[in-house]
């Protein structure tokens, strides 16, 4: 079993002085920009995965010619 990888896949800025109550979570411009991060970067892990455990491309076949 791999052992889990930690990055960083995306940063969300917002000035902490200027929070209040009504402004926690996640607006919805932020949350697309999350989970456009997450996927590129699970896209990025499982083609990895994919390339590294597959067999070669078998040799070419001579035909004789």
């Amino acid at each position: 079993m791999r052992t889990p990888e930690r990055r960083k896949a995306v940063s969300i800025g917002r000035p902490q002085a200027s929070l209040r109550i009504d402004e926690l979570g996640l607006t919805l411009a932020e949350a697309k920009t999350l989970l456009s991060g997450l996927q590129a970067r699970i896209t990025d892990v499982q083609i990895r995965d994919i390339t590294q455990h597959s067999n070669p491309a078998p040799a070419a076949i001579d035909c004789g010619n």
